[in-house]
């Protein structure tokens, strides 16, 4: 009875995936890349607080990724559609928005930097 148990409970998790947030913590900063598209962003001081969080910040469509670089003050992100060719990213200290074209496949790597710098190299800015 307790594997039946079990492996309900981990089916359940496996198959709910949708409403499951994404966990990129706080404060310590650093880079970090969803590992599935369509996931739900919460907001907290800390990851506990975020995941209890009864509404959310956002929601990425079913085949998006998101990257996130940050610190306690800053960020960088980009965004891309598993099927598209086209990276978009934005930080806090930049009014631009950038894009970025390359080969069709999820995200790789979030930005390099929290801030502008991350988009000096191969992107455009709109």
């Amino acid at each position: 009875m307790g594997k039946i148990t079990a492996l309900t409970v981990f089916l359940l998790i496996a198959i709910s995936g949708s409403a499951l947030a994404a966990n990129l913590g706080s404060g310590g900063g650093g880079a970090a890349v969803t590992t599935a598209g369509g996931l739900t962003i919460k907001g907290g001081p800390t990851a506990t607080v975020a995941e209890a969080a009864t509404s959310a910040l956002g929601k990425m469509s079913t085949g998006v990724y998101l990257g996130v670089n940050y610190t306690t003050s800053a960020y960088a992100l980009i965004t891309k559609h598993l099927k598209g060719s086209r990276k978009m990213g934005t930080s806090n200290d930049s009014t631009a928005i950038f894009f970025f074209t390359e080969a069709q496949g999820a995200l790789a790597a979030g930005p390099s930097d929290a801030s502008q710098t991350a988009f000096a190299t191969g992107w455009t800015s709109m």
